[in-house]
C-alpha cells in the first residue's frame, strides 16, 4: 500500500513532567503491507491510558517505554484491510495494539479477540468490556469477592475499572460508597451506577465525608488513582479488609500524588494489625498481553449479559481525530474527562 498514507504519532522528546502536545510529533509515511500470516489493519478507535504518562518518562514499573520516535502504543479498535491469515477476513473488527497510527500489520496469531457490535459497542473494547472492565470482573468475582452487607470503597469511581467494580459489588449484595472529582460525578454514581453513596474528594472537609459514608468501616477497598482516597481511607479498614490496587504510583508524578509522604509504614501497620489482604492488579491495555487475558469466556458473556440487560452501566467520552490524541491525553491527566476517554479515528 506504498499509495496509501500512513499517520503516525510518535514521541519526540522526554516529558519533564506531564506529557504534553509538544512532547509528540506527527510523522507521515508508507502505510504497510502485510506478509505471509499476518493481517493490515486500519484504526477506528484509540484508547487514551494514563499509563502513557511513564511510559513516555521511561519510568514504567512494569517495563514498558516508549523510545523517541516511537509509535505510542496503546489498545484499539482496528478493522482488518487485507488479511493473509486464514482466520480473518477483510472487514473484520478486532481488539489490538495499534496505538496512536492510521494503519499497522500484525501478525494474525497475536490477534485474540474479535468485536461484533451486535453484542456491544466497538468502544466498550478499550474500556467496560476491555482490559479496564477485566481487572474489576475479575477482582469481583474471582480474587476478592465482596459479601452481602459488606462495605465496598471504590476510589476513581467513575472510571471505567471503579465504575464497573462498584455495580458487580452491588449485584452481590454489597453497599458501595464511590469517590471521584465532581458533583456531576457523584450524581451519575448515585443516579445511574445506583451506588449507595458518593464523595466529591475535592470538596472541603473529604475526609470528614469519607467518614461518614463508612460508618461501618470499610470491607473492602479498591483505591483507583488519587491517594488523597488512599490516605482517608486507610485508617476506616476493617479487621480481614482486603485491597485489591490497581494504578496508583505507576501512573501518578510525584507532584501531583503526593509521592513524597511515605506510607508504607502505615500500610504494613494495617496489613498485620489488621490483617489487611493486599492484591495488586495491572489494567490500561499497555501490552499485547492484555488480549489474551480478556478473551476469558466467563468474562465475556457475564459481561456481555449484564451490558444487553442494562444491569451494568457505563460512561465513555469521546475525541474526533488521531491528530488530537496528545491533547486528549492532557486532559485526562488533568482529571477532565468523564468515563472511559476514546479517540475516534477518522
Amino acid at each position: 500500500m506504498d499509495d496509501v498514507s500512513n499517520t503516525r504519532i510518535v514521541l519526540a522528546g522526554r516529558p519533564a513532567g506531564d506529557p504534553s502536545i509538544a512532547d509528540f510529533r506527527i510523522e507521515q509515511a508508507a502505510a504497510p503491507s502485510p506478509g505471509t500470516g499476518e493481517v493490515l489493519l486500519r484504526t477506528r478507535m484509540i484508547s487514551i491510558d494514563a499509563s502513557a504518562r511513564v511510559r513516555a518518562a521511561g519510568t514504567s514499573v512494569l517495563g514498558e517505554r516508549m523510545d523517541l520516535g516511537e509509535v505510542v502504543r496503546c489498545s484499539t479498535v482496528s478493522q482488518v484491510v487485507r488479511s493473509r491469515h486464514p482466520a480473518f477476513r477483510t472487514g473484520d473488527v478486532v481488539l489490538a495494539h495499534s496505538g496512536w497510527q492510521d494503519y499497522d500489520v500484525v501478525h494474525g496469531s497475536l490477534l485474540k479477540r474479535k468485536i461484533y457490535e451486535r453484542v456491544a459497542p466497538w468502544s466498550t473494547a478499550l474500556g467496560v468490556y476491555g482490559a479496564y472492565g477485566y481487572v474489576a470482573w475479575s477482582a469481583m468475582t474471582r480474587t476478592t469477592p465482596p459479601r452481602a452487607g459488606q462495605t465496598m470503597l471504590v476510589g476513581s469511581a467513575t472510571g471505567p475499572t471503579g465504575a464497573t467494580a462498584g455495580q458487580l459489588a452491588k449485584l452481590r449484595g454489597a453497599r458501595v460508597v464511590g469517590v471521584t472529582s465532581s458533583a456531576e460525578k457523584c450524581r451519575w454514581l448515585l443516579e445511574e451506577a445506583r451506588f449507595d453513596a458518593a464523595v466529591d474528594s475535592r470538596q472541603p472537609g473529604f475526609e470528614e465525608a469519607l467518614r461518614a459514608a463508612c460508618p461501618d468501616g470499610v470491607d473492602l477497598f479498591m483505591p483507583g488513582m488519587d491517594y488523597r482516597v488512599f490516605d482517608a481511607a486507610l485508617p476506616l479498614l476493617n479487621p480481614g479488609a482486603r485491597m485489591p490496587v490497581w494504578g496508583m504510583s505507576m501512573y501518578q508524578p510525584p507532584e501531583a500524588s503526593g509521592l513524597s509522604h511515605d506510607r508504607l509504614a502505615a500500610l504494613l501497620t494495617a496489613i498485620v494489625s489488621r490483617h489487611v489482604e493486599v492484591r495488586g492488579f495491572t489494567s490500561h491495555g499497555v501490552t499485547p498481553l492484555v488480549p489474551e487475558l480478556i478473551c476469558d469466556p466467563d468474562f465475556i458473556a457475564d459481561m456481555g449479559m449484564l451490558m444487553r440487560s442494562g444491569r451494568l452501566r457505563y460512561r465513555e467520552e469521546f475525541v474526533d481525530g488521531l491528530e488530537n490524541a496528545p491533547a486528549a491525553l492532557e486532559r485526562l491527566l488533568r482529571g477532565e474527562n468523564f468515563g472511559k476517554l476514546i479517540v475516534r479515528v477518522a
